[in-house]
């Protein structure tokens, strides 16, 4: 009677062990993990980048309005409703990234007085010292400290402040003003393309300075690429200053005064001059 030999059969493992699950839920989780945090890093920056936007387009609006009128909008109520002016430069006020509403502010400054004078000189000292122009203040709250810190880094003039727990991050718009000689037009002689002028006469132990700010540049056809203010003295003239207003484009250097075609060269460019200490 012969053998019957049986060979053993060898059932295919379906499905994976528990120690390949638990690789495989472990790199998941992993990449997860990495996949959100570089999503929240990129949403953050990006929100970030909104509201430096922003308050970069609402300064340079309170900028032009102040150009417009002289001073900031709503001055007269500490700029509170602001955002009532400035529409017409942005269109509409944003909220910030995060939901809050953009206040503003200019708080009223008193002029300072060198408290080493006499109540005599100090009394006297106020009436002629010009008042203080305030800045603009732009002012916005951030959901947290570590947002408000990032945001002001990247903003030029801005600064941190906490009001009842809350931060906030508020950004300057300061403004530069100079203090104008008076009767300056006699010290102005004004010719066809030509703007001269003299130096004013200050008190002993101060200087002249002199500031050419430009009304307007003008370019016509050829492509700008930029200009050059500068006074230089007259040869021969006892003590009178010309000043040489270039601009430059592809074809070359061109009287600006030339090129704007102004009724007169101050229209052109505003000449400033003011007194300083040694």
């Amino acid at each position: 009677m012969s053998k019957i030999h049986l060979k053993p059969k060898i059932i295919p493992q379906l499905g994976f062990t528990l120690a390949e699950v638990l690789i495989v839920i472990s790199i998941v989780s992993a990449m997860s993990f990495y996949l959100v945090q570089h999503h929240a890093k990129s949403m953050s920056r990006t929100l970030l980048d909104r509201a430096l936007a922003d308050v970069v387009d609402l300064k340079r609006a309170a900028l032009n309005s102040f150009v417009s009128v002289g001073y900031w909008p709503d001055a007269g109520n500490n700029c509170v409703d602001a955002g009532l002016a400035l529409v017409g430069f942005v269109g509409v006020i944003p909220v910030n990234p995060w939901g809050f509403d953009l206040t503003f502010a200019c708080p009223q400054l008193a002029p300072v007085v060198d408290a080493s004078l006499t109540p005599e000189q100090q009394e006297s000292a106020q009436l002629t010292t010009l008042p203080l122009m305030p800045s603009f203040i732009i002012q916005q709250q951030m959901p947290s400290q570590l947002l408000a810190q990032k945001l002001a880094r990247r903003l030029p003039s801005a600064q941190i402040r906490v009001d009842n727990d809350l931060f906030f991050v508020d950004a300057y718009v300061p403004i530069v003003l100079l203090q104008q000689t008076q009767d300056f037009t006699q010290h102005v002689n004004q010719q066809r393309d030509q703007l001269l002028f003299s130096q004013i006469t200050c008190p002993i132990g101060e200087t002249p300075e002199v500031v050419l700010v430009p009304n307007q540049v003008c370019s016509q056809r050829q492509a700008f690429t930029g200009y050059q203010l500068q006074a230089q003295p007259v040869a021969d003239s006892n003590g009178l200053y010309e000043v040489i207003f270039n601009v430059f484009g592809e074809g070359g250097v061109r009287n600006g005064f030339q090129l704007c075609n102004v009724a007169t060269p101050e229209d052109a460019v505003g000449v400033f001059q003011f007194c300083t200490r040694v």
